[in-house]
């Protein structure tokens, strides 16, 4: 696909999403009733659209108002999170040859993708933080009712990409974050790249989204985004 029509179709995609998106009913803070328009703003975003990476510079997007607490949010076209410019599907499958493929570096993965080296950098070091690796395996186990452990791959050439032992153990913890929402995201029948799949569920189902670019996710809302109690042991 040529990728100025490539970005004069998303472009449109995100422009009728800003027409047709509908007034929340719920405030995302203090869950109150009265949601007013409060007016636009532009951005930018990279996604996988119809196969390809394209990047459109500016698009439209409303934004709403809680009369009752003040508080206001955009509506973002779904994929898309609040700080972040390159899209989830864009994101894992970048960091996914990083960390898999024989020879690849930041900077080629991170070309490929659209992005700069130090986005993707900062990507990685946000999926590190996400969640806890051990409680995603807990999750497949609930999740499928079976020790299903996942395939987990190891990350390739560790020593290269990672020039310390505190820096093989961040890629290591991504890969597993990685690998286990691949398994997870099966099982609960969403579709890959799991990691997006989940995440885009996650904040979906979350009060307080805007603030996720930050830090990790509640274990609790990753336990609804499977479709498991919010307080179940694990």
């Amino acid at each position: 696909m040529d990728e100025t029509r490539a970005a004069e179709r998303l472009r449109a995609s995100f422009e009728r999403y800003y027409h047709e998106v509908p007034q929340p009913h719920e405030c995302l803070f203090c869950e109150g009733d009265r949601i007013w328009w409060n007016g636009s703003r532009t951005r930018g975003a990279t996604v996988e659209f119809e196969g390809e990476v394209v990047t459109v510079d500016f698009f439209p997007c409303r934004r709403v108002r809680c009369a009752t607490c003040g508080q206001s949010w955009t509506l973002l076209p779904p994929g898309l999170l609040p700080g972040r410019q390159v899209g989830l599907v864009v994101a894992t499958h970048a960091l996914e040859r990083y960390l898999f493929e024989e020879e690849s570096s930041l900077e080629s993965c991170a070309r490929e993708s659209s992005m700069s080296a130090r986005t993707l950098g900062r990507i990685r070091d946000w999926v590190a933080r996400l969640v806890c690796p051990s409680f995603l395996q807990g999750l497949v186990v609930k999740t499928c009712d079976a020790p299903i452990p996942g395939l987990i791959h190891p990350v390739a050439e560790l020593a290269r990409k990672g020039r310390d032992a505190e820096r093989q153990g961040r890629l290591v913890r991504v890969a597993r974050v990685l690998c286990l929402a691949e398994t997870l995201a099966s099982a609960a029948g969403l579709l890959a790249p799991g990691l997006a799949s989940l995440v885009g569920r996650v904040v979906r189902g979350r009060r307080d989204h805007a603030r996720y670019h930050a830090g990790s996710l509640p274990e609790k809302a990753w336990r609804r985004a499977v479709g498991l109690p919010e307080t179940m042991a694990m």
